[in-house]
């Protein structure tokens, strides 16, 4: 999972992507050849907040989740 979303997160799939699975104002402009390098530092850097926060988010879950299941289970009392 953790190797699946740094793929997704890289900016560096935006040249092997046909342009038209991009989705950008402007579109035409920002993938030409000598605008692709600060397109992909701008995606880049958003990209990489995003991820890490996504990624921060998941572990955070999981540690959660391990220790819920690690806590014993309440004892319910039986009062008839």
């Amino acid at each position: 999972m953790l190797v699946f979303l740094s793929v997704l997160f890289s900016a560096k799939i935006l040249r092997k992507l046909p342009k038209s699975l991009i989705n950008l104002p402007n579109k035409d402009y920002w993938l030409k050849g000598e605008n692709i390098s600060k397109t992909e530092t701008i995606i880049s850097h958003e990209t990489l907040l995003f991820g890490t926060a996504t990624l921060v988010f998941l572990f955070v879950v999981g540690l959660l989740a391990l220790e819920a299941n690690l806590s014993r289970m309440p004892e319910f009392s039986n009062t008839d």
